[in-house]
This record gives C-alpha cells, sequence and structure tokens, in this order.
C-alpha cells in the first residue's frame, strides 16, 4: 500500500506594474498581487521599511519580488510586482512678481494691476521640457490641479503654482508673491519768480 499525500502549493499572486512619483504617500505593495495572494511570504529586496509597504521617497523603482517559501513538497512560488518610482519636477525659488498699478482694470491709484502670469512660465519651468506650468488662487487647488487662471487683476497677494510632468502626471508645487507698488507722485510745479 502507497499512500499518496498531494500538497497544495501557497498562491503568491499575480505579476504587476504600478507607477508613482517620489513625492506620492507610502502604499502596501501586498494588495497589488490580486484577492487570492496568501500571507506569509517576504519580499526581495528589502524596503526601507521592512515590509510590504513601499515608501516612494526613499524606495527606488525595481522588482519587488512576494516568494512564499517552501513548504513540505511543494517548492517556494512567487510573484513580481515592478514598480515604476518616477521624480517629480524641480522647482527653484520663484521670485516676486512686481509691477505699479496701472489702469487696465480700474485706476491707477487703487493697488491693483493685471498680472499675465504666463510670463513666469520659463522662469517657474526653469528650462525643463514636458512640463506644464498652472496657477491657482490657494494652496489647495495648486495640490488637486484645480480652477488653473492665466492671469489676474489684483493687489499684493500670494499666488501659488503648480508644474506637472506630461508623461508621468508627478508634479510639484510652490508660490510666489505678486507685488503692486503704489504709482509714484509727482509734487507740482512751482513757478519761481
Amino acid at each position: 500500500t502507497v499512500t499518496v499525500s498531494i500538497q497544495q502549493a501557497g498562491n503568491p499572486g499575480s505579476d504587476r506594474s504600478i507607477s508613482t512619483c517620489a513625492n506620492q504617500a507610502s502604499f502596501d505593495l501586498f494588495p497589488l498581487l490580486g484577492p487570492g495572494a496568501e500571507l506569509g511570504g517576504f519580499w526581495s529586496p528589502a524596503l526601507a521599511s521592512g515590509t510590504g509597504v513601499f515608501d516612494p521617497a526613499v524606495d527606488v523603482s525595481g522588482i519587488y519580488t512576494y516568494t512564499i517559501p517552501t513548504v513540505g513538497a511543494c517548492v517556494s512560488v512567487s510573484a513580481a510586482i515592478t514598480v515604476t518610482n518616477n521624480p517629480i519636477p524641480t522647482l527653484l525659488t520663484i521670485s516676486d512678481f512686481e509691477l505699479c498699478d496701472d489702469t487696465v482694470n480700474g485706476s491707477d491709484t487703487d493697488g491693483f494691476s493685471f498680472f499675465d502670469l504666463t510670463t513666469k512660465n520659463n522662469e517657474i519651468s526653469n528650462l525643463q521640457t514636458g512640463v506644464v506650468v498652472t496657477y491657482h488662487l490657494t494652496s489647495s487647488d495648486a495640490i488637486n490641479n484645480l480652477n488653473a487662471i492665466t492671469s489676474l487683476n489684483s493687489e499684493s497677494r500670494v499666488m501659488h503654482t503648480r508644474i506637472t510632468n506630461s508623461a508621468t502626471g508627478c508634479y510639484n508645487t510652490s508660490s510666489f508673491n505678486l507685488v503692486v507698488y503704489v504709482k509714484p507722485s509727482v509734487n507740482p510745479i512751482v513757478n519761481l519768480r
């Protein structure tokens, strides 16, 4: 009599690929393996977290393999998650946008001036190719890419900007000052005799 015992190999899940940006929040790789993936495996190479959590700020692009080790007669099985961790666009310090009070909308004494924000595009993009520069009234709008504007009749204020890589969708945000200067006044000419 021969007794045959059949063991079921573990299920490591399925191979997948994912793209992320270097400034995104950390995320767990395990759910990416799919709904059938079983616990009890390990990741290699090791992630900075020491677990299956990928931190885009410190972990690099690569193939991360989840392996369920050999159990009994069943050899080890594995699945791989390929992570492409894209860099964010570079943003340098942005200079103030300075104008004198003008009459484009209103008077030249109302503290408002007309700003064509697109004139800052080259400075903000810093000659990076494949990027889009947008301008926003709030930091939240810049982060969420909402309510972009290209010009503004405004008094002195903070303007928020977002630079987005067209290919990857990765972005960076910053701000700069709109500065309106009071128009200089000329004293009346007095005739001296």
